[in-house]
């Protein structure tokens, strides 16, 4: 790890910088004070990204197993609060701590309550208002939600909940102050529940004295446990919720569980430490090198706390980088968690990036019956399918993503203890294990054979395999280990390191304000410091258009536009569509009495002797009733489509480059004209001020738009062409395989062959040709842009980053007599020797 990634060093640079602002004298002039204090902000920052835990999240719909999934997965299925119903209200945050050899996994004995700010609270309160406000707006315009509460928030505005309380019984029926009276049998339960969410919440918020905007709570484990199990969920109270009469201070919360669970509401998180058993799981090694915390969120859509589950959930999620979604997996579709989920892409994550951060683990398969062996149906069932599909919706196409896993099959398969579990849930999974003992692991073989024999490479048998082995638990533990070491250990990187960079740019700031009113800029530096920033304003427009080439957004990026996808995907179709089997398979349905695909001839036996040739239809490379054909013509057209793509993009950057030239090219002659004074200055200033003479190339380079398209060109060449086994993989048949009309496939009975050898099976074939092939070249192109565009990102970033500031060009500090050059101030020399030990460091 080079020294900008090793988090130890960060951490020790960070202190290094706010033991020096420490040790400055009193500020001189409020700018001056502005600057120390963002200095010290992000030093902060970076502190605390350096120093941040590697954090698991997982999230899901109530009761589908998840808290039994953690505690599995960490070889103690009793460690959370486990139930039928929804059970736990809170994010739990479990810093995990790598316990002694022998020993079991344990929850240390004391835990931390987080409560909420008042701007927590606020945001919270605010949220859950306003969709509530625009669902009675759409339903009961009469009720003048908008107009009474509308853009009022009780937490953060003085006049406190008093408009909410007089408008809110109009929903059980009762008129207010300038409402009508309504019937409430036409008010949406959805709504009155959210209502009573609100009031728990104001009446905890009243009644609670020094929890909020206050420390952590240190409080007794097992009490914590037992007072923040949710009650059982009550129906929708058929009258308006009066304001409740609750008192409990931060003393009587740490010794009382009532009073702990009056103050549920205003809980942010419960932390807990846990000392992981090392036979149970290692994590990959990461406990060793990191801090690393699982987070059990709230299940999605549980009424009481809807609300605030799903505010807290949000504002926590956005920095989350490996995504646990837990699925049930006879029943994987949840309208709640989708729309859980789209709501994350409102909080700047793009649907990619948090495919990117998703894995799917389809919970409770012990549920799923395998289907029956020799039945003679396909394999890969209606359950199978739909957890593929509504896993996609989370991975994207990264199938390898989602894992088929039961805790209870794992806690069989392991031997694992759930004796701390409550008496019902014991009973629950002592049912279930038992119902496990008569069918034991593996019972999905059967299948596995058959994805493979007729779906070769499907991701299917490879889940169901792992599966039948302990329940799915090493698969889903293997692929957290790996996304949490590739995803999380490297965002945690990336984001350290841009602290990094705001705080030297920050430092910077300070350094050129300490000299400020040393010595007047001449006109040479006056005239460099505006080509630089004209440099900065083209810099800027060409990454804001590789940003909208990247993510398209409604306007239309400016340049020349890349090649189309739904272009070069219709393309590939209409090709596929062409092929010439298609044609001559269709002539003979049309000359079948029965307008079927006509079966093939076996060959003939030819009689020996003088000119005896052998019969041509024995050849079947060029027969359309077996696959071989249709791959090699699959294979040649996707190899021409790719060649295509790589034309096309070549092309498309040599118009980027011309675009481009005309605002760079003018810059480029500038910077490197040896007689400019202004120019020449450059490189006494980047010493001075950036002491890495070194940053001057990015800015070089990245003006000279046609080498940076000729070197992009020649990369993109290197390696355009897809492997043997890409388009294999994807190839929609059995390999060097019969077809329907093959005169060698036998015929189970005359409805399938029918059914097998009809013109819209024949259709159905090509589709599916077309539409595999037309995806391999789209993820070509696809492939080849990204790749384009993150270099060109990379190239303009390192550029933009390398820029001096109109504050850097300032002349040496010397005397006004022209004497001797007078030292620089001790505090700038300071935050020189740290600049210059960061740089030194990043070489």
């Amino acid at each position: 790890m080079s020294r900008s990634m090793d988090f130890s060093a960060l951490s020790d640079l960070a202190q290094a910088v706010e033991a020096l602002l420490a040790g400055f004298d009193p500020p001189e002039g409020p700018e001056e004070a502005a600057l120390r204090e963002q200095v010290l902000d992000l030093a902060g920052e970076l502190r605390a990204r350096a120093e941040a835990p590697v954090s698991i999240a997982v999230v899901g719909e109530y009761s589908v197993g998840k808290s039994l999934l953690v505690g599995t997965l960490l070889g103690r299925p009793d460690l959370l609060a486990v139930e039928e119903r929804p059970a736990t209200g809170n994010i739990t945050v479990l810093r995990l701590v790598r316990g002694e050899p022998g020993s079991r996994t344990e929850v240390a004995p004391r835990t931390l309550i987080r409560y909420m700010s008042t701007a927590q609270l606020g945001s919270c309160v605010g949220d859950i208002l306003a969709e509530l406000v625009e669902g009675i707006e759409a339903r009961h315009p009469e009720l003048r939600a908008r107009e009474l509460i509308g853009g009022h928030n009780p937490v953060l505005d003085e006049r406190g909940w008093g408009a909410f309380n007089s408008w809110y019984p109009c929903l059980w029926g009762r008129p207010g102050q300038g409402v009508v009276a309504v019937n409430p049998l036409t008010i949406a339960a959805t709504h009155r529940d959210a209502v009573v969410e609100l009031c728990r919440i104001r009446d905890a918020l009243r009644g609670q004295r020094d929890l909020v905007d206050s420390g952590a709570l240190d409080i007794d484990s097992a009490a914590v446990r037992a007072a923040l199990l949710l009650p059982p969920v009550e129906a929708t109270p058929d009258e308006a919720p009066r304001v409740e009469s609750v008192h409990f201070t931060r003393a009587k919360v740490a010794e009382d569980g009532q009073a702990l669970r009056a103050s549920f509401p205003l809980i942010e998180r419960v932390e807990q430490t846990v000392l992981v058993s090392p036979e149970e799981w290692e994590i990959g090694g990461l406990m060793h090198e990191h801090e690393v915390q699982v987070l059990d969120f709230p299940g999605i859509g549980a009424v009481g706390s809807y609300g605030r589950d799903r505010n807290l959930s949000r504002r926590v999620l956005a920095d989350m980088h490996t995504i646990l979604v837990v699925l049930h997996a006879q029943r994987p579709y949840s309208r709640e968690a989708l729309s859980f989920w789209d709501m994350l892409t409102d909080d700047d994550r793009t649907p990619a990036a948090l495919a990117d951060a998703a894995l799917v683990a389809a919970n409770l398969f012990d549920r799923v019956g395998a289907p029956p062996a020799g039945d003679g149906s396909t394999p890969l069932t209606d359950a199978l399918n739909g957890i593929r599909i509504q896993g996609g919706k989370y991975v994207g196409r990264r199938a390898d993503r989602i894992v088929a896993v039961s805790a209870v099959a794992a806690i069989e398969a392991y031997g694992l203890s759930y004796e701390g579990a409550s008496p019902e849930t014991r009973a629950v999974l002592d049912r279930v294990l038992a119902g496990l003992r008569t069918d034991p692991l593996p019972h999905w073989q059967e299948t596995v054979t058959r994805l493979e024999a007729q779906h070769p490479g499907d991701d299917w048998a490879a889940r169901l395999h792992h599966y039948d082995q302990d329940g799915g638990l090493k698969a889903l533990r293997d692929l957290l280990e790996a996304h949490v070491r590739e995803h999380g250990v490297g965002q945690k990187a990336e984001r350290a390191q841009q602290s990094k960079e705001k705080l030297a740019t920050a430092l910077r700031d300070l350094r050129r304000r300490l000299c400020l009113d040393l010595v007047a800029p001449s006109e040479e530096y006056v005239s460099a410091a505006t080509r630089f920033e004209e440099i900065r304003a083209v810099f800027h427009r060409a990454t804001r258009q590789l940003r909208q080439l990247r993510d398209p957004q409604d306007e239309t990026p400016e340049g020349p536009l890349p090649p189309s996808f739904a272009e070069v995907s219709r393309q590939v179709r209409n090709e596929v569509y062409r092929w010439e089997p298609w044609n001559h398979l269709m002539e003979r349905a049309s000359d079948n009495p029965e307008l079927l695909v006509s079966r093939s001839e076996p060959p003939r036996r030819n009689r020996i002797g003088p000119g005896a040739k052998r019969d041509q239809r024995q050849d079947d490379s060029i027969s359309p009733d077996v696959t071989v054909v249709y791959q090699e013509t699959f294979r040649a057209t996707i190899d021409d489509a790719v060649a295509r793509n790589l034309a096309a993009v070549q092309e498309w950057l040599d118009a980027w480059g011309a675009y481009w030239q005309s605002d760079c090219g003018p810059l480029l002659r500038w910077l490197r004209d040896e007689d400019d004074e202004s120019a020449r200055l450059l490189t006494e200033v980047y010493q001075r001020r950036r002491h890495d003479v070194g940053l001057l190339d990015y800015v070089d380079f990245a003006l000279d738009v046609a080498e940076v398209a000729e070197q992009l060109k020649a990369a993109l060449a290197e390696d355009a062409m897809p492997k043997a086994a890409d388009w294999a993989a994807d190839f929609p048949a059995q390999s060097r395989h019969a077809l329907p009309w093959h005169h060698t496939m036998k015929v189970p009975s005359d409805a399938d062959d029918r059914r097998r050898r009809h013109p819209l099976a024949l259709a159905q074939l090509r589709a599916a040709m077309a539409e595999a092939a037309a995806a391999r070249v789209g993820d070509e192109l696809d492939r080849l842009m990204d790749y384009a565009l993150a270099e060109l990102t990379r190239v303009f970033g390192d550029a933009s980053r390398s820029l001096l500031s109109p504050a850097d060009f300032r002349a040496p500090l010397g005397a006004p007599d022209g004497g001797e050059e007078r030292p620089l101030p001790q505090a700038v020399r300071d935050i020189d020797d740290i600049l210059r030990e960061w740089n030194e460091g990043d070489a």
